[in-house]
């Protein structure tokens, strides 16, 4: 009976005592699913923010690469469009190239050969002139000679045409000399002036 008072029932101590046990289980059971459950909330909002970061540094070079690969296609464009300008306006160029074979075949310009011959003798100090012209105005330049009073100089047409595009290139027969008055000089002059005015007739702008 003695030995009963002091130590009470076991079987009622040990449930007593697994209570207590599952008790403090429990307790320590919610700490850790609340803990896990703020782990696996810290972890999600992370990796949300990581996924965001990630598509958006995609984005952001899929961007960077579209607006480089615009400006490229642009600028492509630009140097597409400047030379298909430029070829147009070398084309009406061309066509004027073209209105001087018409213009070749006149009085006039028969008259402008007549003209660069004397000029030549004048400036050219020697008694001695060799003349060059086109295949085209070969013909005319040899009448020419005939006609025109060179103050005793020995006036020959050379025997190689050269690609001018009309008038006349003169030099005494060393080289020494040489004075061209071929249409090219002024052609080039006059279509580099006029770039800008064919460019505003054909397209309204500037080259």
């Amino acid at each position: 009976m003695g030995e009963e008072r002091v130590l009470g029932d076991p079987r009622k101590l040990i449930e007593e005592a697994l209570k207590d046990v599952e008790k403090e289980f429990k307790l320590k059971l919610e700490d850790l699913s609340e803990g896990a459950r703020r782990i696996l909330e810290s972890t999600r909002i992370e990796l949300v923010q990581e996924a965001e970061r990630r598509i958006s540094e995609i984005l952001s070079k899929a961007s960077d690469r579209l607006k480089a690969e615009e400006a490229a296609l642009q600028a492509q464009m630009r140097l597409k469009v400047a030379e298909e300008r430029s070829k147009w306006i070398d084309r009406a160029i061309d066509l004027a190239k073209e209105k001087l074979d018409e213009y070749a075949s006149t009085e006039e310009y028969k008259d402008l050969l007549r003209r660069m011959i004397e000029s030549a003798v004048r400036q050219i100090d020697a008694e001695e002139i060799v003349l060059e012209a086109n295949r085209r105005d070969a013909k005319t330049v040899k009448a020419l000679l005939k006609e025109i009073d060179t103050g005793g100089k020995r006036v020959r047409l050379s025997d190689k045409p050269v690609e001018i595009l009309g008038g006349i290139r003169a030099q005494t027969p060393d080289g020494s000399i040489r004075l061209d008055l071929s249409l090219d000089i002024v052609f080039n002059r006059v279509a580099q002036d006029y770039r800008a005015l064919i460019a505003r007739s054909l397209f309204g702008g500037e080259e």
